[in-house]
C-alpha cells in the first residue's frame, strides 16, 4: 500500500528581515526547514533565523520540534504557563533546551490581553480541549484548563488583516467567527 507523507500543522512568518516566528514546532520541523531556504541557518550552523516559537498546546505534534532547534542559537518560546510547566518541569527531554543560560527564554502567554511576538500582535483564544494524556493527574489538577489548548488571532503590528490559527478545533462556533 502506497501513501503520501503529510507534514504537521505549523505556520511561519517573518516580521523583520531574517527573523522568523513559528506557530507550533512539529516533529517534522527539520524537514520543513530543509524545504524552506529562508528558515535555514544563515552564515553558520548556529545562526538560525527562527527567533520565536509560539505553542498552542503541549501535544507532541505541537512541541517536539523544539528539540530540533536546540542545536541552533538562543530563541524565545511563548506558551501558556500551564504548557510551559508541563514541558519544562514534567518532561526531562526538554531539559536539552536549558543547557546554557539564555538558550531558550520562556514567555507566558496571557489569556486576558494581547501580546507581541515576531512583529505581530497576538491574542490567545482558549479552545475546548484537555491536556495531553501523558500529563500526570496531579499536574492537570493544579493547571488552568483554559490554558490546555489555545488558538491565536495574529495581526501584523504594521497593520493589515488578522489570521485565526486554531489547530485541532473540532468545529467553528459562531462565537469564534
Amino acid at each position: 500500500m502506497a501513501g503520501v507523507a503529510r507534514t504537521q500543522l505549523q505556520l511561519a512568518w517573518n516580521g523583520a528581515p531574517g527573523q522568523w516566528t513559528l506557530l507550533n514546532a512539529s516533529p517534522d520541523l527539520r524537514l520543513q526547514i530543509e524545504a524552506t531556504p529562508d528558515l535555514r541557518p544563515q552564515g553558520g550552523e548556529r545562526n538560525s533565523p527562527i527567533h520565536d516559537v509560539i505553542l498552542t498546546g503541549a501535544e507532541v505534534d505541537q512541541a517536539l520540534g523544539l528539540l530540533l532547534l536546540r542545536e541552533f542559537h538562543a530563541f524565545r518560546v511563548h506558551a501558556t504557563a500551564s504548557v510551559r510547566r508541563i514541558l519544562t518541569e514534567d518532561n526531562s527531554l526538554f531539559g536539552v533546551l536549558a543547557r546554557f543560560p539564555g538558550q531558550v527564554c520562556w514567555n507566558d502567554i496571557p489569556l486576558d490581553r494581547p501580546f507581541s511576538a515576531g512583529g505581530a500582535r497576538l491574542e490567545a483564544l482558549p479552545i475546548p480541549g484537555s491536556f495531553p494524556g501523558f500529563v500526570k493527574a496531579a499536574r492537570v489538577a493544579e493547571s488552568n484548563r483554559a490554558e490546555a489548548v489555545i488558538g491565536l488571532l495574529v495581526s501584523p503590528e504594521s497593520g493589515g488583516g488578522t489570521l485565526a490559527f486554531v489547530p485541532g478545533i473540532g468545529s467553528v462556533s459562531d462565537a469564534l467567527v
